[in-house]
């Protein structure tokens, strides 16, 4: 992730291939990971192909994928390319995901998750 902010945020756009081959890699073993597509996308993205950026931006989000960025990008190139019944299902279907709250005790750090 490191690689996508510099690309993002220094627009320095040379580890991107690196950060490809990278998240290529991930993909492979651990082909449902949510925050893995969405790497990808922010990387198709960054490039300018978001066509790619869609299809990554979807997989993320059918993953499981529920970062505000990653729904509000997703729904921005729904928009984009006129899919506006498919923005529209994928609200009604995130509106319906429970909540989840993580709790974290101070000492020692330790997380829950609750519904």
């Amino acid at each position: 992730m490191f690689l996508i902010w510099v690309a993002q945020n220094k627009k320095e756009m040379r580890g991107l291939d690196e950060a490809t081959l990278l998240l290529n890699g991930l993909e492979r073993e651990r082909g449902g990971w949510a925050r893995v597509a969405f790497a990808q996308a922010l990387v198709h993205d960054l490039r300018g192909d978001t066509q790619s950026a869609l299809v990554k931006y979807q997989k993320a989000v059918e993953y499981g994928e529920s970062s505000p960025d990653a729904l509000r990008r997703l729904l921005e190139l729904l928009r984009g390319y006129g899919k506006f019944d498919e923005a529209a299902i994928i609200l009604q279907n995130f509106r319906r995901r429970p909540s989840r709250t993580v709790m974290c005790s101070e000492s020692p750090p330790r997380c829950r998750s609750e519904p």
